[in-house]
């Protein structure tokens, strides 16, 4: 397939990718062809990408992820309820205190503890262990 993106470009998602799976916010495929149709928009590449649903497409995913083997895609592990019931505002603050980071539980917003069937597929650094 021809290369949609210059080389800096594609690099720049790759790197991004990498950067947020660092942070623990591993990007879904559709962040990652959400984000790259949006990086051709404003810096004026020319591309084929679906304006309709404003995303690069699976292809180009496809072609992405060949050219850049350190990044795969995984499906993370559900959350069991013993882990979900062990996740309180005392296990987060002790996590923090630990890491010497300067949040505090009231900073931390908990959602929803419903445990999904089948989580979205992420992509992370072939470095990264399995977990």
């Amino acid at each position: 397939m021809k290369q949609v993106l210059p080389c800096e470009a594609e690099n720049d998602v790759a790197e991004h990718c990498l950067l947020m799976e660092r942070k623990f916010f591993g990007l879904t495929m559709a962040d990652i062809m959400s984000l790259t149709y949006q990086l051709a928009v404003k810096n004026r590449i020319k591309n084929q990408f679906c304006k309709r649903n404003g995303k690069a497409g699976r292809k180009w995913l496809e072609c992405f992820l060949h050219c850049h083997p350190q990044i795969s895609v995984r499906t993370p592990q559900g959350l069991s309820l013993s882990t979900a019931k062990g996740f309180t505002p005392e296990s987060v603050a002790q996590f923090f205190k630990y890491m010497n980071m300067q949040w505090t539980p009231l900073n931390i917003i908990l959602q929803d503890f419903t445990i999904a069937t089948k989580p979205a597929s992420l992509l992370y650094s072939t470095n990264t262990q399995k977990y």
